[in-house]
C-alpha cells in the first residue's frame, strides 16, 4: 500500500518553480533591455531548449542534499508566483478597462502599451525574484515565512487560481492591431452563451474524473471511432481562401504545369512536395483555387485525427481523454482571432503539421523496434522534401528521445542510431529527386534560391521586419504554455541524468513535448495570438496525457486542497470549452472557425453527403472570375477592386492572346500580387517569364536576376501593364522597367486599369 502511495502521480512542483524563475528572469531582462527579434530567439533558445535541461540537473542537484526542504521551497516560490501572476492580471484589467492614452513610444507592431502594465512589471518581477531567492535560502523576513509556510499544502490550488485570470487577461485574441487585451472580458459583457456554457461546462467538468475506468477493450475503441468521426466531421467545406497565402503553392503548381522545372525554375519558400502535390492533383482535378482548397483541407482533416489517436495511446482513462480530445478540435480550429478560418492560410494548420503530428503518434504506438525505425526514416524521406522545417519537426521528437535515453543509459548508441537514420532519409529523399530530375528535365537541382528564400524570413536585428514581429507585453498567455512544456520536458531530463525512469508517463510526452517547442517558433518569430495557437496540438497532447494523470491523482487523494485544484481544473477546462463552443455555435460562416461539415449540419443548407459532394464539386469548378463577392468566403477581396480588375485582364488576355500559352502579363501590383496567377489559371495560360510567384520570386536575388535576364525584349511583343503608377509585385516592377527602357510601347487597347501595348524599337 505504501508503495502504492509513492508511485501516484503528483504535481512536479520543482521544475514549475524553477520555470517561473527562470521566465521572470527573461521576461525582466527583455523590459530593461528592450526588445529585438534576436533577443527574443536568444531567450526562447534558453528558455525552452537550454531550460529544461538546467532545471533537470538542478532539481536533481537539489533534492540530493534534502528532498523535502527542497519541495517546501518550490511550494514557497509558486505562492509567490500566484501573487504575481494575481497582482499583473489586476494590472492587465486596468489596463484593459481604462482611458489612459497608448504610450506612442510602442516597441511592438500595431500595438500600444498603457504605461501602467509596463511600469507594473518593472516593480512586480523584480519584487518576485528577490522574494523568491530569499524563500529558497530560508532568508524571508519571519511573518512572511510563517505565512508561507501554512500556505504551502495550498501551493497548487492558489498556484491555478493565479493563473486563470492571468490567462483570462493576457489572451488578446484580436487582429495584432486591436489594442484590446482580453477576449474573455469582452464576452462576458457582449456574448451571454458564453456564460451560458461556462456555467454548463463547469459541474460537467467537474465530474470527469468520475467516468468509467475504461482502458482497452471494445467500449474503448468504440469511443476512440466516435471521435475520430467527429474529427472528420470539422472537414471544413466552406473554402475560404486566402488568395495571398496560397499563391506560394498555386503558383509554383500552374508553372510546373506551363513547362516549369522543378527546383531550376520553379521554387517556394514553403518546400518542395507543398506544391508538388497540387501540380499532381492538377492532371486529374480542374485548375482552381478550390481544387487547391480542397486538398489542403484533407491535410487538415488528417492532421484533426492525430490529436484523438496520440491521446488514445497515452492515456489510461479513455472516456475522459476521448471527451476532452473532441474538446481539444474545437479549441484547435477556433483559437484564432477573430475566430478566422486557419485553412484560408495553408501554411498554418495540417498542409505544414501533419508529417511531424504523424511522427508522434507513430512513436506514441510504436515507441520501439525495427518497425518503429522503417515509419521513421519514410517519414524523415517525405519530411526532408516537403520542407525544411517539416524535416526538423519530424527529426526533433525521435532524435531527443535518443539523446535522453543515451544520457540515461550513460552511452552514446542511441543517439547515433537516430542521427543517422535521420541523415539517410534527407540522404534518399534529396538523392531520389536529383535522379528524376535528371532523367526527366536533364537537369541538376539548384538549392540555392530556395534557401534565399528561406533567408528573407529570419529575425530582424532590430524591433520588427517585413515578416517578424516583437512579442506583445499585452500577450502573457504564451508563459503558461511554454511552462507546461517546460515542466513536461525537465522531468524526463532529471530522470536521464538520475539514471532510470521515474515518470514513465513524462517519458511517453518527449515526442509531443519537442514537436511543440519547435512549433512555438513560429510564435516568437511572428508573434502574434494566431501562431501561438499552431502549436495547440502536441501542446494539448501534454495536457491531456497529464489531465489522465491527475485523475489518479484524485481519485486516490483526499482533503480539501485536493478538492479546490480539482474544482480550479474544471474551471480551466470549463473557461476554454465555453470560449470556443461559443464561437462554434455562432451562424455559418465561411470565412470563420465554423466552417465545418458539423456545423453546416444546423443550417438549412445541410451535411448529407450528397450535399457536402455538391459543394466540393462547386469548389473545384468555380473559376476566379465567377466568384460571388457576396459569398461570405469572399471576405477578403470583397471591399477591393480585385474582381473588377480581374476580369478587365482576363477579357484583354481573350482578344489579343488567344491560342497563345505563355504570354507577357505584367499587371500584378504589391496590393494584388495574386491577381495575374488568378487570371492566367482562369484561362489556363502561364506568364512569359520563368514566374512562380509574383511577389516571392522576387525575395530570391538570384531567382530575380535569372527571371530578369530571362526577358529578351523584341519588336512586336504585346505585353499587359499598368495604367497607374500603383507599386508593382516584387518580380513585376524590374522586369516591366527592362521593357520600357530597352523599348518603346505603343498602345494597343486600353482598359481602366490596364492597357494592352506592343514593343517597337527595342535595342540592348
Amino acid at each position: 500500500m505504501a508503495s502504492e502511495r509513492r508511485a501516484r502521480p503528483a504535481w512536479p512542483l520543482a521544475p514549475a518553480a524553477l520555470f517561473t524563475l527562470f521566465v521572470a528572469d527573461l521576461v525582466f531582462a527583455v523590459l530593461l533591455a528592450g526588445q529585438s527579434e534576436m533577443r527574443e530567439n536568444l531567450g526562447y533558445l534558453l528558455l525552452l531548449l537550454v531550460g529544461p535541461f538546467a532545471g533537470g540537473l538542478i532539481w536533481l542537484l537539489c533534492e540530493r542534499r534534502d528532498p523535502q526542504d527542497w519541495e517546501s521551497r518550490a511550494r514557497q516560490v509558486l505562492l509567490l508566483a500566484s501573487l504575481t501572476q494575481m497582482l499583473l492580471a489586476l494590472g492587465g484589467l486596468a489596463y484593459q478597462q481604462s482611458d489612459l492614452v497608448h504610450d506612442a513610444t510602442s516597441r511592438f507592431l500595431g500595438v500600444g502599451l498603457r504605461p501602467t502594465v509596463h511600469g507594473l512589471m518593472l516593480w512586480i518581477l523584480p519584487a518576485f525574484l528577490l522574494l523568491s531567492l530569499l524563500a529558497l535560502a530560508d532568508r524571508l523576513p519571519a511573518p512572511a515565512g510563517r505565512l508561507l509556510t501554512r500556505l504551502e499544502p495550498w501551493a497548487v490550488p492558489l498556484l491555478i487560481a493565479g493563473m486563470l485570470p492571468f490567462c483570462a487577461v493576457f489572451t488578446p485574441l484580436y487582429q495584432p492591431n486591436d489594442t484590446r487585451i482580453s477576449a474573455f472580458f469582452d464576452w462576458a459583457q457582449l456574448r451571454p452563451p458564453f456564460v451560458t456554457l461556462l456555467l454548463v461546462a463547469w459541474p460537467l467538468a467537474w465530474l470527469l474524473p468520475r467516468l468509467p475506468a475504461v482502458r482497452r477493450g471494445l467500449c474503448a475503441r468504440l469511443l476512440l471511432a466516435l471521435v475520430l468521426v467527429f474529427g472528420l466531421l470539422l472537414y471544413d467545406d466552406g473554402f475560404f481562401v486566402e488568395y495571398s497565402h496560397y499563391m506560394p503553392y498555386v503558383g509554383p503548381a500552374l508553372h510546373a504545369l506551363h513547362g516549369g522545372v522543378p527546383m531550376v525554375e520553379v521554387y517556394s519558400q514553403y518546400g518542395i512536395l507543398p506544391w508538388v502535390l497540387l501540380w499532381v492533383g492538377y492532371h486529374w482535378l480542374p485548375e482552381t483555387y478550390g481544387s487547391a482548397a480542397v486538398i489542403v483541407r484533407l491535410f487538415t482533416v488528417a492532421w484533426y485525427l492525430t490529436l484523438p489517436l496520440t491521446v488514445y495511446r497515452l492515456t489510461r482513462n479513455k472516456p475522459a481523454a476521448m471527451l476532452l480530445s473532441a474538446t481539444g478540435l474545437l479549441w484547435v480550429i477556433g483559437f484564432h482571432a477573430d475566430a478566422l478560418d486557419m485553412n484560408g492560410m495553408p501554411s498554418t494548420q495540417g498542409y505544414r503539421y501533419l508529417l511531424p503530428s504523424l511522427a508522434v503518434a507513430w512513436l506514441a504506438w510504436v515507441p520501439g523496434g525495427r518497425r518503429r525505425d522503417l515509419g521513421m526514416f519514410l517519414l524523415m524521406v517525405v519530411g526532408s522534401l516537403w520542407s525544411i522545417e517539416t524535416a526538423a519537426f519530424v527529426a526533433g521528437p525521435p532524435v531527443a528521445l535518443a539523446l535522453l535515453v543515451s544520457i540515461r543509459d550513460r552511452r552514446i548508441g542511441p543517439l547515433l542510431r537516430q542521427a543517422l537514420l535521420v541523415l539517410a532519409g534527407v540522404v534518399v529523399g534529396h538523392a531520389a529527386l536529383a535522379l528524376y530530375l535528371q532523367a526527366a528535365y536533364g537537369r541538376w537541382p539548384d538549392y540555392g534560391p530556395f534557401f534565399e528564400l528561406l533567408g528573407f524570413f529570419k529575425p530582424a536585428e532590430g524591433e520588427a521586419s517585413h515578416w517578424s514581429a516583437p512579442m506583445p507585453y499585452g500577450f502573457g498567455l504564451w508563459v503558461p504554455f511554454a511552462g507546461v512544456l517546460f515542466v513536461a520536458l525537465a522531468v524526463p531530463v532529471r530522470d536521464a541524468f538520475l539514471g532510470r525512469v521515474r515518470h514513465p508517463r513524462a517519458w511517453s510526452l518527449i515526442p509531443a513535448t519537442v514537436l511543440a517547442i519547435g512549433e512555438l517558433t513560429y510564435f516568437v518569430g511572428r508573434t502574434y495570438s494566431t501562431t501561438l495557437g499552431l502549436a495547440l496540438m502536441p501542446f494539448l497532447v501534454v495536457c491531456l496525457v497529464g489531465f489522465d494523470a491527475l485523475i489518479e491523482r484524485w481519485r486516490g487523494s483526499s482533503g480539501r486542497p485536493v478538492r479546490a485544484e480539482r474544482l480550479l481544473v474544471a474551471l480551466a477546462i470549463a473557461g476554454c470549452f465555453a470560449f470556443f463552443a461559443e464561437r462554434f455555435q455562432r451562424p455559418f460562416d465561411a470565412g470563420a472557425s465554423n466552417a465545418t461539415i458539423l456545423r453546416h449540419c444546423f443550417t438549412e443548407a445541410g451535411c448529407s453527403p450528397g450535399a457536402v459532394a455538391r459543394r466540393v464539386v462547386e469548389a473545384v469548378e468555380e473559376r476566379n472570375v465567377d466568384i460571388r463577392l457576396e459569398d461570405q468566403k469572399n471576405f477578403v477581396v470583397r471591399r477591393s477592386d480585385y474582381l473588377e480588375r480581374l476580369k478587365e485582364v482576363e477579357a484583354l488576355l481573350r482578344r489579343h492572346f488567344a491560342g497563345q500559352e505563355r504570354v507577357g502579363l505584367l499587371a500584378d501590383t504589391a496590393r494584388l500580387s495574386y491577381l495575374g496567377i488568378a487570371a492566367l489559371d482562369d484561362l489556363d495560360k502561364w506568364f512569359l517569364w520563368p514566374i512562380s510567384s509574383p511577389t516571392n520570386d522576387g525575395e530570391s536575388p538570384s531567382l530575380a536576376r535569372r527571371t530578369v535576364e530571362s526577358a529578351t525584349p523584341r519588336d512586336g511583343e504585346l505585353l499587359i501593364v499598368a495604367r497607374d503608377d500603383t507599386k508593382m509585385a516584387a518580380i513585376v516592377a524590374p522586369l516591366t522597367e527592362k521593357y520600357r527602357t530597352r523599348c518603346r510601347l505603343t498602345p494597343v487597347e486600353e482598359g481602366n486599369f490596364y492597357a494592352v501595348v506592343r514593343t517597337s524599337d527595342c535595342h540592348d
